[in-house]
């Protein structure tokens, strides 16, 4: 009897990651900035580690998101960001024929050919309407590398 191999999507998926013996020293720093961003709505260091902001995106646009992500980690959905941890590193290859179509789409956008993925776990009260209950958030910091430069393409996603 002939065995025939399945492969679904996740392990497809899973199967395009892999790991190098590329510094990603910059981006893991930049990832624990993103904590840093976010609890002072720091502008200027989102600046410094974000990818390019698009021309029609003014300066208030941009503290606007950031006050909005700062009340959600902050008062909303979270009560804090704790313990805020890097738990490994992934890499996309050839993310502009990715079919994660976020993936994809920052890619072409801002012209990297890898995306590398910073996973993170932190510790936080987690409100449930009136009921807050402690939980560890998992989450990615997502970066792609133009010129030498590793480019932020989120900001704390869990």
């Amino acid at each position: 009897m002939k065995k025939i191999a399945f492969i679904t999507l996740a392990q497809s998926l899973l199967l395009s990651f892999t790991a190098s013996a590329v510094d990603y020293s910059i981006p893991i720093e930049n990832c624990k900035k993103s904590v840093d961003i976010v609890l002072n709505q720091d502008y200027e260091l989102f600046k410094q580690v974000y990818a390019p902001l698009s021309k029609d995106m003014d300066q208030s646009i941009v503290k606007g998101m950031l006050a909005r992500k700062h009340a959600n980690y902050t008062k909303k959905q979270y009560l804090g960001i704790h313990n805020f941890t890097i738990v490994g590193t992934e890499v996309l290859e050839d993310a502009k024929n990715s079919i994660i179509k976020r993936t994809q789409r920052n890619a072409l956008k801002y012209g990297y050919t890898d995306e590398l993925w910073i996973n993170y776990t932190f510790k936080t009260s987690k409100v449930f309407g009136k009921k807050e209950d402690n939980v560890t958030i998992k989450g990615k910091c997502k970066f792609g590398q133009v010129d030498g430069k590793w480019l932020m393409v989120n900001l704390l996603r869990s």
